[in-house]
């Protein structure tokens, strides 16, 4: 056998043998990453019918919810997590482009947290897509009901520390993550583009009045 016809022998042990296993391996990785990925996503319930208002003092339901992928913080504009939930934000901006996920930052201490109040801080933090971003608040009452049904510990105080959560577009709560830890922050990124939907549905809009 000439030296070129043992290149050429090489070369198709290469383009038959090796690159067809190297696929598979690559594949079966994909697979098992999906696996993996699939364990880690629970059904946790669904969330119960709600009335809230966002930062326009306009009412937000559970309508406004189905269709999307929604990533759920709870905070206080003077909590001591607020700062580590602006943090974690960051790393979700990834999603900003994507209009079938929506962000909603929900209020744990409606005294304070107005929808006014909600809106002016939007704007000192650089928050003005409101077609993906809702600030939320509401009566006690109702955001007790509302933040109930995420099964937090029992005793947690929500304002001070940085909780997110991550819901189906049939508003099923898949996990819980803690916005403080970076490992749970790139689990939540994972989670949410492996349950993105292959098609958009239509779900109502929250609609506004321009501010003047």
């Amino acid at each position: 056998m000439t030296t070129q016809q043992k290149v050429t022998a090489g070369i198709l042990t290469i383009i038959l043998l090796v690159f067809p296993i190297l696929s598979w391996l690559n594949l079966q990785n994909g697979v098992n990453k999906r696996r993996e990925i699939k364990a880690e996503l629970n059904d946790l319930g669904k969330l119960p019918d709600f009335n809230l208002l966002n930062q326009h003092g306009e009412p937000v339901t559970k309508a406004q919810f189905q269709g999307n992928i929604s990533i759920v913080n709870f905070f206080s504009t003077q909590g001591k997590g607020i700062q580590s939930s602006l943090e974690s934000f960051k790393k979700l901006e990834q999603f900003n482009k994507i209009d079938s996920l929506c962000f909603w930052l929900v209020t744990t201490n409606p005294a304070l947290d107005s929808p006014t109040n909600l809106l002016q801080f939007a704007q000192n933090h650089g928050i003005k897509d409101f077609r993906k971003y809702n600030l939320l608040t509401g009566t006690p009452d109702e955001l007790k009901k509302f933040t109930d049904a995420y099964g937090f510990a029992a005793g947690m105080n929500l304002s001070d520390v940085s909780q997110f959560a991550l819901l189906d577009t049939t508003c099923t709560l898949r996990n819980r993550y803690d916005g403080s830890k970076l490992a749970d922050m790139q689990r939540l990124v994972r989670h949410a583009a492996f349950i993105y939907p292959l098609k958009k549905v239509e779900k109502p809009e929250v609609k506004h009045q321009p501010q003047k």
